[in-house]
């Protein structure tokens, strides 16, 4: 079971004598797998379900760079520079899964400047 280990009264598990805390054996669930993020620890894989996909939303190029970056403005970093200037090239393909676009963020988009030395899509 349990190996228990001293620990703040506040912190105590009920049943244990003051002064000590009950830790699951097994205490590499809580070690994240990608150093220096804390979320990555396996303790938390019941909490992680997948909610959207990285879908290009807007591709870059400056100079030969190239990034593609999704409609929350994260970059894709898994699309290579000659992934990225494909769409440029070709454009965005259709998303089937992307819900409708709402007229606040079409007249957003419309708005928004492209700073000189830059290639944007749509």
């Amino acid at each position: 079971g349990d190996v228990t280990y001293p620990a703040s009264s506040a912190l105590r598990s009920s049943g244990l004598p003051e002064g000590f805390e009950a830790i699951p054996r097994n205490v590499m669930d809580q070690v994240p797998v990608i150093p220096g993020r804390p979320e990555s620890a396996p303790i938390y894989d019941p909490l992680r379900q997948v909610v959207t996909m990285p879908w290009p939303d807007a591709c870059l190029k400056m100079g030969d760079r190239c990034n593609c970056y999704t409609a929350d403005g994260s970059r894709i970093l898994e699309i290579d520079d000659a992934s990225c200037a494909d769409v440029l090239a070709k454009g965005k393909v259709f998303n089937p899964y992307r819900r409708a676009e709402t007229p606040a963020r079409v007249a957003y988009q419309q708005r928004a400047a492209v700073p000189a030395g830059f290639e944007v899509y749509p």
